[in-house]
């Protein structure tokens, strides 16, 4: 079975950091966040994957790439994905 697997990728505001130029090439950072503060972004990916690992990393690694070919979603993000046994994943 193929699934579109959704990214959950969580965030930094970057203002004030000294890497300013990110923020202001981002526009999805959502407004009233202090300099550090986090948040997330989840997003749907463009391309699919056989859902037979049991092994989160397979799924962590295709959301990564997925998110570092977007010219939106690039390597400011870090994805935290869901365990495909947790409960979140109806398991």
């Amino acid at each position: 079975m193929k699934l579109t697997i959704m990214g959950i990728l969580s965030g930094v505001a970057f203002a004030n950091l000294g890497i300013s130029g990110i923020a202001e090439a981002f526009q999805l950072i959502p407004s009233g966040l202090s300099p550090g503060n986090q948040y997330r972004l989840v997003f749907v990916t463009d391309g699919t994957i056989q859902a037979t690992s049991t092994d989160i990393n397979t799924y962590n690694t295709f959301v990564d790439n997925e998110a570092h070919t977007s010219t939106i979603l690039n390597d400011a993000f870090t994805n935290v994905g869901i365990d495909p046994a947790s409960k979140l994943n109806g398991a």
